[in-house]
C-alpha cells in the first residue's frame, strides 16, 4: 500500500496539494495508514488534518502523532470536540505546545480542578492566561500555582492582585529566574513600585543573585519612574528621558565599530589580494577559517573563500580535513560536491557543523553507512557526535523498525523521530532501556501505561519520562511511590516527580517527604501547605541537599526554635545564617 501512497505524492509541491489528492481519492479521506503517511513523508502543516474524515480527526493515534511532532502542533485545533475536551488528550496537546490551550473545549478550561493539575505538570508560559477565562486572572490559588512555574504571567494577572505584596514577592523569587524580580517588578501595580520600604526588601535580596549589579540598577530606574509618576506627568517624561539616554550611553559603548557593508568589503577585498597565494595550505587554510567564522549577521557572502584554492588543493582531502577541524565543521556545505559525496571524509570529520541540508541525499538514505558512522563514532568516544548523526537520517528511515531499533543503541533519542508503530513497540524500549533507561520518554502512551516497564527503567536509572506520564498516573500516588522505592541512587527523578504531579499530590505528605528523602532539592515543588512540616524538612536536610537555600528563613523560624531547626538541618545548620 505505501507504494501506492508514493505514488500519489510523488508530485506534491506543498501541504495544500494533499486536499487536491483527498479530493480526487476520496476514499483517503478516512485512511489512517494514508494520513501517518503523510505525517512521515510528505509536506504537512497545522490545517493539513482539516482536509480529512471526522474519523481520522476523532482517532487519538492521530491526534496525538500531531500534538507530539514538532511544528505541526497547533493541528489539534482541527481535532473532535470529543477529543478538544478528553483530559488526556487536552494533556498532551498543551505539552507539545501550550498555545493549544486555546482549542481544549470550555468545560476544560472552566474546570479548576484539571486546570491546576495542568498548570502543576506543564509549563505553559503566558498561553495560560491569554487563552483561559478572564477569571483566572484574579483566582489567588490559580495564580499562585501559575507563577511558580512562569514569572512572566504576572504580567496578564488582574491590577488588584499585581497590587498584592504576597502575590509580587512570589512572583519575583519563586521560580528561581534570575531575572524575575526585575521583570515582575516592572509589571507591578504603582502600590508595589512605589513602596520604598518593599523596594529596599526585594533589591535586599537581589544582591545574592547572579548579575545583582545589573538587576539592582535596573530595578532603581523602575522605582525611580514610579516615583516621578507620582508627581505628575512633567515630571515621568522627565525621569524616562534620562533613563533612556543612560541606556543608549551603555549600548553605544558596547557596539561594535565595524558595520556590515564595511566588513563584508573588507574581507572581499582581502580575498582578492590572495589570489596569488591559491597553492599556499596555509594561508587558504587561515584565510577559510576568518571567513567561516564571521558572525552570518553581521556579513554577506560567508564561504566565499573556500573557492580560492587551486585546483589540486580543491582535490586534497587532508586540505579539506583540516578546514573541517578549524571551522567545527561549518564549512562542509560550501566544500566541492566531490569532496562532500566521499562516505570516508563525513566518516572521518563529522564536526557540529555538519547540517543536514549539506549532506548528499544517498549517505542520508544509507541505512548501513548511518549506523556504521554512529557506532564509529560512539567507539571513538565521540558522543556527542552521535547525537548529531540522528540528524542526518532521512525521513524514509524513520519507519525502518531495524535501523531504527540498531540506531537508538547508540543514540535513543532518534525514537522521539520514530514513527508512531515503532513507539508503540514495547519490545524495542525493554531492549534499549538497559543502555538508555530515559529512552522510554520517547515512547507512546500506550507503552508509558506499563508500569513495570516504567519501574524497570526508574532501576537502570531512568527519571526523564516522569513529565509525559498521564494525569491519571500523575495523579496516583501508589505509583510515584514505587516509582521512587525502586531508585537505586539520587537523580532527578525526585525532582522530576515532585514538578510534575498533579496539584493535589504535591500536597500529600508521605509522596513529598519520600522525594525529599532522596533529592532535598525535591521540596522546591512542594506546597506550601505542608513545605514547612518538621518530617518533610528533616527528610529533606538528611538528604544532604542544602535545603534551606529554597527556605523562607523568616517563616522557618516563627515555627520552629532553634533547637528544633538545628535538630532538623544537622550539619547543614553551620551554613544557615539564622540569628
Amino acid at each position: 500500500m505505501s507504494t501506492n501512497y508514493e505514488k500519489l505524492m510523488g508530485k506534491m509541491v506543498d501541504a495544500k496539494d494533499i486536499a487536491g489528492i483527498l479530493k480526487k481519492n476520496p476514499a483517503l479521506k478516512t485512511d489512517k495508514d494514508f494520513f501517518f503517511y503523510v505525517m512521515d513523508h510528505g509536506e504537512f502543516d497545522e490545517d493539513t488534518l482539516s482536509y480529512f474524515a471526522d474519523s481520522i480527526k476523532d482517532d487519538k493515534d492521530v491526534i496525538y502523532k500531531i500534538v507530539s511532532t514538532w511544528p505541526h502542533e497547533n493541528g489539534f485545533k482541527h481535532a473532535s470536540s470529543r477529543l478538544r475536551g478528553d483530559k488526556d488528550m487536552a494533556h498532551a496537546a498543551v505539552q507539545g505546545r501550550a498555545g493549544n490551550l486555546l482549542f481544549i473545549s470550555d468545560e476544560l478550561k472552566n474546570d479548576q480542578t484539571f486546570m491546576l493539575n495542568l498548570v502543576a505538570s506543564v509549563y505553559m508560559g503566558d498561553s495560560a492566561l491569554k487563552h483561559l477565562p478572564e477569571s483566572y486572572r484574579s483566582n489567588r490559588e490559580f495564580v499562585h500555582a501559575l507563577l511558580k512555574r512562569d514569572y512572566q504571567s504576572f504580567a496578564l494577572i488582574s491590577k488588584e492582585l499585581q497590587n498584592d505584596p504576597d502575590i509580587a514577592w512570589r512572583a519575583m523569587f519563586e521560580c528561581d529566574i534570575w531575572h524575575a524580580p526585575a521583570f515582575c517588578f516592572k509589571h507591578a501595580g504603582p502600590a508595589i513600585q512605589t513602596d520604598k520600604e518593599l523596594f529596599k526588601k526585594i533589591t535586599a535580596k537581589v544582591k545574592g543573585f547572579r548579575a545583582s549589579k545589573e538587576l539592582v540598577e535596573e530595578l532603581k530606574e523602575i522605582h525611580k519612574l514610579a516615583l516621578a509618576n507620582l508627581k505628575g506627568a512633567d515630571a515621568l517624561a522627565l525621569a524616562q528621558v534620562k533613563s533612556e539616554l543612560k541606556k543608549l550611553k551603555k549600548e553605544v559603548a558596547e557596539a561594535d565599530s565595524l558595520s556590515a557593508d564595511k566588513l563584508n568589503k573588507q574581507f572581499t577585498e582581502l580575498l582578492s589580494r590572495l589570489k596569488p597565494f591559491s597553492t599556499n595550505k596555509k594561508i587558504m587554510e587561515a584565510a577559510i577559517e576568518v571567513d567561516i567564522s564571521q558572525k552570518s549577521y553581521y556579513v554577506k557572502n560567508i564561504g566565499q573563500s573556500l573557492t580560492l584554492p587551486d585546483i589540486s588543493l580543491q582535490k586534497d582531502m587532508a586540505f579539506w580535513g583540516v578546514i573541517m577541524k578549524t571551522t567545527d565543521g561549518r564549512a562542509y556545505e560550501n566544500l566541492p560536491e566531490p569532496v562532500r559525496a566521499t562516505p570516508e571524509f563525513l566518516l572521518n570529520h563529522m564536526s557540529i557543523g555538519v547540517s543536514a541540508e549539506a549532506v548528499p541525499t544517498a549517505l542520508r538514505e544509507d541505512s548501513k553507512y548511518l549506523l556504521h558512522l554512529a557506532e564509529t563514532l560512539a567507539s571513538s568516544g565521540r558522543l556527542s557526535m552521535v547525537f548529531r548523526v540522528k540528524y542526518l537520517v532521512d525521513k524514509k528511515l524513520f519507519s525502518d523498525k531495524e535501523f531504527i531499533e540498531s540506531f537508538a543503541m547508540h543514540d535513543a533519542s532518534i525514537l522521539d523521530d520514530a514513527s508512531v508503530a515503532i513507539k508503540k513497540d514495547k519490545s524495542i524500549f525493554k531492549k534499549v532501556l538497559s543502555k538508555f533507561p530515559n529512552c522510554i520518554s520517547y515512547a507512546d502512551p500506550s507503552v508509558l501505561a506499563d508500569e513495570a516497564l516504567l519501574v524497570e527503567s526508574v532501576k537502570n536509572g531512568g527519571y526523564a519520562f516522569i513529565d509525559k506520564l498521564s494525569l491519571d498516573q500523575l495523579s496516583n500516588q501508589k505509583l510515584m511511590l514505587e516509582l521512587i522505592k525502586a531508585s537505586k541512587k539520587d537523580n532527578n527523578l525526585a525532582r522530576n516527580i515532585m514538578r510534575s504531579v498533579g496539584y493535589e499530590l504535591k500536597k500529600d505528605k508521605e509522596l513529598a517527604k519520600a522525594c525529599v528523602a532522596i533529592n532535598g532539592w525535591a521540596i522546591e515543588s512542594v506546597d506550601e501547605s505542608i513545605k514547612y512540616d518538621q518530617d518533610i524538612l528533616t527528610a529533606a536536610f538528611k538528604s544532604g541537599a542544602h535545603v534551606y537555600k529554597d527556605l523562607d528563613m523568616e517563616k522557618l523560624k516563627s515555627l520552629f526554635d532553634i533547637v528544633q531547626i538545628r535538630n532538623m538541618a544537622g550539619t547543614l545548620f553551620t551554613h544557615m545564617k539564622i540569628n
